[in-house]
Formats: structure tokens, sequence, C-alpha cells
């Protein structure tokens, strides 16, 4: 509610799932931290770590949010790491 509260009337443009809640179903037994679906509006953006299409991506989805799964971040997080070491070494 708090975090709803600064945003006021605007819904934030990306929102990221660095947790491990929807890995498994078994995290999804429990309810997640927040609301996400005061959260959420279409066209924005909801980025998961997680690898599974979880609960939180299928809300994304039908709130009209572009989804980024966990593959695709898990490449981008690499890329940018080796993009860091290789500047590093010259």
């Amino acid at each position: 509610a708090a975090l709803a509260e600064l945003l006021g009337d605007e819904s934030p443009s990306l929102l990221v799932n660095t947790t491990t809640w929807g890995e498994t179903d078994a995290s999804e037994d429990a309810p997640f931290a927040f609301d996400l679906g005061r959260l959420t509006s279409p066209g924005n953006q909801f980025f998961d770590l997680n690898n599974r299409v979880s609960a939180l991506q299928t809300s994304a989805l039908q709130a009209g949010m572009n989804v980024m799964s966990g593959t695709f971040m898990q490449r981008a997080t690499n890329a940018c790491r080796a993009a860091m070491s290789k500047a590093r070494m010259r």
C-alpha cells in the first residue's frame, strides 16, 4: 500500500521480479508480498528473472504489459557482464 501511495495514480513503467517467488508451484502457495495488480498498466514492462511462466507473468500479460522471462533476462545480464569484463581488460 505504501508503494502504491508513493506512485500516486501513475503505474511504474518497469517492474522487475528478482525474487524466487514464482520459480516453482510451491513458491506460489503463499501470496506474493504485495498486490501486483495495483502496479500494472497496459504497455508497461514486466521483467521476471524466473525461467518458468509464473502467476506474476500471467497477471502482467493479462494487464497488457510486455513481459520478459528469466531466460532472456539471464542472457542479457550475462552479455552485460561479458561486455564489462572485456572493457576492464583493455
